[in-house]
This record gives C-alpha cells, structure tokens and sequence, in this order.
C-alpha cells in the first residue's frame, strides 16, 4: 500500500473501528531502502579482492586463536610446542575461505 505513494510518505496510519467499537490503527512503514554505495568501476575488482582478504585472516586468526587455547589447555607450554602445526592448520582454514573462482570471475564452460 505504501508503494503506491511519494517517496517523502514514510508512514501511513489507517484508522478504524472494530465491530464491537473499539478503534483500530493499522500502520505502514515505508521500507528504508538506504544509500547505494558510490565506488568507481575501476576499483570495483581491487576491493572485492581486498574485502576477501580481510575475512580470510579474519577466518585464519579465529581458527589459530582457538587452537591455541586448546593447546594451551592440553599441557605446560602447548601452545609453543604447537605453534607450527596450529599456524599451518589456521592457514588453511583461511585459504579456503578465498575462492579464486569468485574473485576473478571466471566464466563456466560446461556447468
């Protein structure tokens, strides 16, 4: 119902009565559609592939810190004899988190 007005009508307040005459309001709210995003076309791609980056290590980071309270746990001075093995492991988990596919757009021969 909001749709059908001007851009300016944010709410719209319908007053009635119920059958047995109590006053009813029903209320529409226009969906707030926000700002759309101004980038130039050039940096569209370097910011995907930056943005990509960021969750990746944010991925890797959370995945070492949890294997290092695990290590840390299991015996004195885990966390040191670990340190490789749980960078390694954390690596990982952020590399898959980068799909090459996504970020280069490669087109699909046979779907």
């Amino acid at each position: 119902m909001a749709k059908d007005f001007h851009k300016a009508v944010r709410r719209i307040v319908v007053l009635s009565t119920a059958p047995d005459g109590q006053p009813v309001s029903l209320e529409f709210y226009r969906k707030d559609e926000g700002k759309k995003r101004k980038r130039s076309m050039l940096l569209k791609q370097p910011e995907r592939w930056i943005r990509a980056m960021a969750h990746a290590q944010l991925a890797a980071s959370q995945a070492y810190l949890s294997r290092h309270e695990r290590s840390t746990q299991k015996r004195r001075d885990g966390w040191a004899l670990d340190l490789t093995p749980n960078v390694i492991r954390a690596m990982r988990t952020g590399a898959k988190q980068v799909k090459l596919r996504r970020l280069v757009r490669i087109p699909v021969l046979n779907p």
